[in-house]
């Protein structure tokens, strides 16, 4: 599963008990909303959706900015993914 999917659509019935283990202030969370779907046993339907490249703008965020963003953002993942909270429940 592409975790930077342009497009999801997810029931909310099956997202609303996911995001609300997710603390907020978190970086990236569709990265946990993905592995969490995917741990869950979620059904997926893979679409092809047209797409065509930035023509304008610039990248906002390069660097060292860009390695500290990453390093939270999996620091963030790893905590949430041991932390000892209930994240049971069925994914319909």
């Amino acid at each position: 599963m592409l975790v930077e999917a342009p497009y999801r659509l997810i029931r909310s019935c099956v997202l609303k008990p996911v995001i609300e283990h997710i603390p907020s202030g978190t970086l990236t969370p569709n990265i946990i909303v993905s592995g969490m779907l995917g741990r869950l046993g979620g059904r997926i339907l893979n679409c092809p959706v047209p797409h065509e490249r930035r023509r304008t703008g610039k990248v906002s965020i390069f660097g060292s900015k860009l390695w500290r963003f990453a390093v939270t953002a999996f620091l963030q993942c790893l905590a949430w993914r041991f932390a000892p909270c209930k994240r049971g429940g069925q994914v319909r």
